[in-house]
């Protein structure tokens, strides 16, 4: 081992504590059978490793990828999917395009002379996009020309669309490998779900609902007061809060369950980022590699349906942007398509430091047109690739994002579920306002903008406003507003109190019963089998619903048949459009 080997580990950056670099050069020469290390580099790391590169006396070289997590954290059968799933990508012959560095030897125990657990795999001559930055401060995709951001943009298309092709399993889980080189799927191993091998979506989503209730069964038995300890985001979160989302989550899980064609299972690289691809340094456009394969899964096709990192948008980037409800999602991209008043733009903090904000406003706006062409680009691969000519695949990424949400509920559990309180709830009530049929894509806007609120009765509401003044006026998320003035009106005998509010919302009376909601100083009535339902205001012009007694429209006012009577949605200054071969009149009146 060369003299000055002490002087280049002690300049290694990200070096795990526990982990023996000598250990690790001897273990590297041994089980490769080289004769001497003569050097050692940092090359990278990601969110479980630290990449180092090992140069022997022959001049090969390897790459290291060594744990940075302790043993208490860390998975040895999640490590030894990932291995097994690198081996799966190069040696099974599905896919071609996707070039993935061949693993000569691993380690997962902490016993080992390395002192963590470590892989040695190919080591890629190349460059990753992700560190290259420009004068306006951004990196990565950002810092790029419009026709190399196209270039790069189809090059990851053409790697989503490689994956797409179906796996010879039939069940949902990680991939494993027997001694004798067989592959095989197992349990999950990723770091929000862990079981399995599951045999379909609606299994595995009902295994996720059913480890919440085992949860609040061990965990909660024996609280001593009515408030769950541990709620990162509500301090006042009960067990009928609880209770009340996954009833609600319960319900929807069925609806959700997507069409047949994209139920196939493929595999899913959970991290495909420009961190995770090497380039070639001549043609950028070439990938010479693809890396980090951990967490890698089976799973329907629509789950995988996750644009890559550098081109997501979240709602507080470049500045907060408020809706209702405040929606921000992991898988699903918040659609910037404009700079707004580049005036009223915040200061803009990147790495800590000031910049300008336009430049990375113009930036988010362009990641959205970027989306699209990743989109298009992948429609072109699934047929070009595989000859894949089915159109409902085509349009994957235009149909995924409520599937991706409702399973970001599922799987970050209840923990998350107050701030999803609203969009769950919301969820629930478009689909019951507006039926659902069996293989009916689900789709929506971005986020929601308006409440169809629930068309319940809660005859709570007197004892959370108690509760609310007696705890300083602080209710749980599921807390509704206290009634401080009303509007009324009449249908089938029955009277329909609203609450002044600034949410809009829809309303229903069914069978003469009366149904405490939300107007904003006044309110459209219709009737519906005996019942009233209330509407809302709004600019949007009316739509006529045109599928007979089915036809419900979410958007505009909503005017259809179903049953033979009116409803009404959303009241304006625009004219109304009444259903056709109504049974009853519609009067809209004011209140105050």
């Amino acid at each position: 081992m060369p003299d000055d080997m002490d002087h280049q580990i002690s300049q290694l950056q990200k070096k795990p504590e526990w982990a023996n670099f000598h250990g690790l050069i001897s273990c590297a020469e041994s089980r490769l059978s080289k004769s001497s290390c003569t050097s050692i580099s940092y090359l990278g790391y990601g969110s479980s490793n630290v990449v180092y590169k090992l140069t022997f006396s022959d001049l090969s070289s390897i790459a290291a990828s060594v744990a940075k997590k302790d043993e208490e954290r860390f998975n040895p059968e999640a490590k030894l999917s990932e291995i097994a799933t690198m081996a799966f990508v190069r040696d099974s012959g599905l896919y071609p395009n996707i070039p993935v560095p061949r693993v000569h030897a691993w380690d997962v125990t902490f016993t080992n002379p390395a002192g963590a657990p470590y892989i040695f795999m190919d080591f890629v001559e190349g460059k990753v996009l992700d560190e290259v930055k420009n004068s306006d401060g951004l990196t990565g995709l950002d810092a790029l020309s419009n026709e190399e951001q196209l270039s790069i943009v189809q090059s990851l298309a053409s790697i989503q669309a490689s994956l797409s092709k179906p796996v010879p399993f039939d069940q949902i889980g990680s991939l494993n490998r027997s001694e004798d080189g067989k592959f095989s799927v197992g349990p999950l191993c990723t770091s929000k779900t862990v079981g399995g091998p599951f045999k379909s979506l609606h299994e595995y989503w009902r295994s996720l609902l059913r480890a919440q209730f085992l949860h609040a069964m061990e965990e909660w038995s024996g609280l001593q007061t009515d408030i769950i300890p541990g709620c990162w985001f509500e301090s006042n979160y009960r067990p009928q809060d609880f209770s009340n989302q996954i009833q609600f989550l319960s319900a929807l899980e069925p609806h959700f369950i997507p069409p047949p064609q994209y139920l196939r299972l493929v595999l899913h690289h959970p991290d495909l980022a420009l961190r995770n691809i090497i380039f070639d340094h001549q043609d950028p456009t070439k990938v010479k590699a693809v890396i980090d394969w951990g967490g890698a899964q089976i799973l329907p096709l629509i789950l995988t349906a996750k644009f890559p990192d550098d081109l997501q948008s979240r709602a507080d980037d470049p500045f907060p942007c408020t809706g209702y409800p405040d929606e921000k999602w992991l898988t699903v991209p918040n659609d910037w398509v404009s700079c707004r008043n580049a005036k009223s733009i915040p200061t803009v903090y990147v790495h800590g430091k000031p910049a300008h904000p336009v430049p990375r406003a113009q930036a988010m706006v362009k990641r959205y047109f970027l989306r699209q062409y990743f989109s298009s680009c992948y429609a072109q691969s699934i047929f070009t690739i595989h000859g894949d000519k089915d159109l409902a695949r085509a349009r994957l990424f235009a149909d995924a994002p409520y599937y991706l949400k409702f399973h970001e509920v599922l799987t970050d559990g209840w923990e998350c579920w107050p701030v999803y309180d609203t969009w769950i709830k919301e969820t629930y009530s478009r689909l019951q306002l507006l039926g659902h049929r069996k293989d009916d894509i689900i789709i929506g806007p971005n986020t929601y903008a308006k409440s169809t609120r629930s068309r319940f009765c809660d005859l709570g509401v007197v004892e959370r406003s108690v509760e609310g003044k007696s705890s300083g006026g602080v209710t749980s998320s599921t807390s509704a507003t206290s009634i401080t003035s009303t509007s009324s009106g009449s249908s089938g005998g029955a009277t329909v109190r609203g609450e002044k509010s600034e949410r809009p919302t829809t309303e229903r009376v069914e069978g003469g019963d009366a149904i405490v909601g939300t107007s904003i100083n006044s309110t459209s009535g219709g009737t519906s089998g005996g019942g009233a339902v209330i509407g809302e205001h709004n600019e949007r012009p009316a739509t006529e619903g045109e599928d007979g007694v089915n036809a419900i429209v979410t958007t505009g006012i909503i005017s259809a048949r179903i049953g033979g009577a009116a409803v009404i949605g959303e009241s304006d200054e625009c004219p109304t459009t009444e259903g056709e071969e109504t049974q009853e009149s519609v009067d809209a009146s004011e209140g105050s």
